[in-house]
């Protein structure tokens, strides 16, 4: 799907999904809508967590726990998986996107998510989308790349790792090494499932941008229209169409998934409007934290002049958690941190004493949760 737009993407997903209607452990889709300039997938409501936080709930990361259970788990998971890819790929259809975070996992059922990138075989090899790690290195065909995932999905559910292999090959056989020094010989019957490729040498990587014949300012500029041209700046409703969580609290003025991601490309006026809608006080009950809170947006405001840092109406320096068990970037404690450390470089408007406190606080929170 290079070169379509996203509401065509997920137009195309649905496709995928409808016409895989009869694989048990593909999402069911339920139709697409249009609302309010913006095209949503509907999907079956699956109950079930992300396999890669099934396996940070189950693995038995201590010497005293007995792996059994955990590994008689991960082969009728691994089998499914399995039998699912090969029932994509009997109805003509490459996943290309296969990875931990695409699987959903609930009683020890699974469901493929995010299908966008799915290929009918037949078109061209190219890959349009794939995530590091679970994308091979060498020639193959659009099959070949579904096992290849499916080999690494595999592994790392016995030697959980970051997809390291997108920069080093030998971490297969390092995992596979690892999983048979942890687990002994239980390990082997999930490691006789994995495809074994021959031997093929690594293509040559080469620079698509020395091959375009283009001025890239003019580039930049046709990607601020592009911009631009989308943003509906009725001063009532400043929005960008994007992702479906700009419709959470906060969520159409955040860096994540709002205004603030485009803001360098907001004309004046919309600049303007967007620091009034950001200062009003209209985004209620809006978490604090750096991509998805309101300290990046107010942080992006403060570097580009028009906040002074010390509005009493939602004060950076604040050291109140709403939730201090969340220390993730986005929306908890380290995003808060972060903005500190930033601010003391570049603005000076933050009390060192108090973002000394608060990094202090972040270090015993991740400290507890070892």
């Amino acid at each position: 799907e290079v070169g379509k737009f996203a509401h065509e993407r997920i137009r195309h997903e649905y496709k995928v999904i409808d016409e895989l209607r009869s694989v048990p452990g593909v999402v069911n889709g339920l139709g697409c809508i249009d609302l309010y300039g913006h095209t949503f997938l509907l999907e079956e409501y699956f109950e079930g967590v992300q396999l890669t936080s099934w396996i940070a709930q189950n693995y038995p990361y201590s010497r005293s726990d007995k792996p059994d259970s955990y590994l008689a788990r991960v082969t009728e998971l691994i089998r499914k998986i399995r039998e699912t890819v090969e029932e994509c790929h009997k109805l003509g259809w490459a996943i290309l996107d296969l990875q931990p975070m695409n699987i959903l996992v609930a009683d020890d059922e699974i469901r493929l998510i995010d299908l966008e990138a799915a290929t009918k075989a037949g078109k061209s090899a190219d890959r349009p989308l794939g995530t590091p790690g679970f994308v091979p290195s060498f020639e193959c065909s659009l099959f070949e790349n579904d096992w290849f995932a499916f080999n690494n999905v595999l592994l790392n559910m016995l030697v959980p790792l970051v997809p390291l292999n997108a920069i080093t090959e030998d971490l297969e056989n390092a995992q596979i090494d690892r999983a048979r020094a942890l687990f002994g010989k239980l390990a082997d019957p999930i490691l006789s499932q994995l495809h074994h490729f021959p031997s093929r040498p690594t293509p040559d990587i080469r620079c698509c941008a020395n091959d375009l014949d283009c001025d890239f300012n003019d580039l930049k500029a046709e990607l601020e229209n592009g911009i631009l041209s989308c943003l509906n700046e009725d001063p009532a409703n400043l929005s960008i169409p994007g992702d479906i969580l700009q419709f959470e609290p906060f969520g159409s003025l955040s860096i994540n998934h709002g205004l603030a991601g485009v803001f360098p490309y907001l004309l004046h006026e919309g600049r303007e409007r967007f620091m009034g809608r950001v200062l009003s006080g209209e985004h209620g009950s809006a978490v604090r934290g750096y991509l998805s809170g309101i300290d990046g947006a107010l942080l992006l405001l403060e570097q580009s002049g028009l906040f002074d840092g010390n509005s009493e109406v939602f004060p950076l320096a604040d050291p109140v958690v709403k939730n201090p068990a969340d220390i993730s970037l986005r929306t908890g404690l380290s995003g808060l941190v972060l903005v500190d450390v930033v601010r003391a470089l570049t603005s000076g408007n933050v009390i060192r004493s108090e973002a000394e406190q608060r990094a202090r606080t972040l270090a015993a929170l991740a400290h507890t949760q070892d």
